[in-house]
Formats: structure tokens, sequence, C-alpha cells
């Protein structure tokens, strides 16, 4: 599933035995094989830390995802639209 700069995603986060659902604003796309750079968070205005998933380039397209000023980088295939009723879990 291919998303754009503006759609609205979502993707469960695990972290310390708890998960819950992440919903943000996609506001890069990275082509194949592109890095991850801070200069380009910094200009969107986004804090830069670990949550963002900093590491080797992905040899598919990705999507770098506001929330807040926080940047997160998801994995794509944990990436869905958001439903229209709320997910019971």
């Amino acid at each position: 599933m291919a998303f754009n700069v503006g759609d609205t995603v979502e993707w469960k986060s695990q972290s310390g035995g708890y998960s819950k659902i992440k919903r943000g604003e996609v506001v890069l796309v990275l082509s194949p094989g592109e890095p991850l750079k801070t200069e380009k968070l910094n200009r969107a205005g986004l804090r830069t830390n670990s949550s963002c998933g900093y590491g080797l380039p992905r040899y598919h397209e990705s999507y770098v995802v506001r929330i807040g000023n926080q940047a997160y980088w998801p994995r794509v295939k944990n990436l869905h639209r958001p439903s229209l009723t709320p997910d019971k879990q």
C-alpha cells in the first residue's frame, strides 16, 4: 500500500511490554535506498531522536510520520490507513 504526504496512517507500537496504536501524518516519502537525514527532519520542524528508527536505508519506499513535533520512521509493513471505527484491542 502506498501513501502520500498528508495521508493519515496508524500502526501498532510496542515497548516495555506495552502496545498502543500510534496515528500521525506522513510528512516525507523516501525513495528506495534513500537514507533518512536529520537535516530533512529539522527543516520540517521535527524533533529527532531514536524514535525515528535511524539506521541503514530501506530498500523500498518508506515514510516518515509526524505525531505532534516528533518524527517516526515505522516499518511500512505495519502501516495502514485508520479504520472508521476505533480498534478495540
